[in-house]
């Protein structure tokens, strides 16, 4: 049955009294496809009690793709905080996916994705190790979008996210990172990324980007 009832359905059912947050949770756990557990258990987390805690995140521990794993970590961590260290631990697991399998994966298909998702929910005792989570992502675009949305909370990175986005080799990529940052780039940067958007050799990802 549980892999018949949708998770939006579940979460509803909890959330009008239907069903008890146990009973919900019950259901999402015997879901076979480990995206339907993920998925059930993401919705039913915003009525969760304390007393569940434990049971979830043994639940959560057997699902072995990093990728749902920090997903559904990342939904109950918003509710219970002493979860994020297992949040960052999961994320760091990620193996991230390219081309299609990219954008076909459910949940944080990449560690860039993941770490732009928590960011603005992120107690600010992580930012640090966040950062440098975000510094060991090799793929120049990828560390960049990471590095805009750590930056928007933390100006002193701004420095650093030009320099990254500078190396990114594909344009489109780089005049959307550019893009990303426009509005809360400090002031005393804009001639550095004028001097980035400059260097982009075709016209439509430069004029993009300004």
């Amino acid at each position: 049955l549980a892999s018949n009832v949708p998770a939006e359905m579940v979460g509803g059912l909890v959330k009008t009294g239907v069903w008890l947050p146990a009973q919900g949770l019950a259901y999402a756990q015997q879901a076979k496809d480990p995206w339907h557990r993920v998925a059930g258990i993401s919705e039913v987390v915003p009525y969760m009690p304390q007393a569940l805690l434990s049971e979830v995140k043994k639940t959560i521990g057997r699902i072995n793709d990093a990728s749902y794993r920090s997903y559904v970590l990342s939904k109950l961590a918003e509710r219970f905080p002493e979860v994020w260290p297992d949040v960052l631990a999961a994320i760091s697991q990620i193996h991230d996916r390219y081309g299609q399998h990219r954008y076909q994966t459910q949940g944080f298909s990449y560690r860039s994705l993941a770490l732009c998702k928590i960011v603005k929910q992120l107690p600010s005792q992580y930012l640090a190790e966040v950062t440098h989570m975000a510094r060991q992502i090799k793929d120049a675009a990828d560390q960049a979008m990471a590095l805009i949305e750590l930056s928007k909370r933390n100006a002193p990175l701004w420095p650093k996210t030009l320099i990254i986005t500078r190396r990114i080799k594909d344009e489109s990529a780089r005049s959307s990172a550019l893009c990303g940052m426009a509005q809360h780039l400090p002031e005393k940067l804009w001639p550095e990324a004028l001097s980035i958007t400059q260097e982009i050799k075709a016209a439509y990802h430069r004029s993009f980007a300004l």
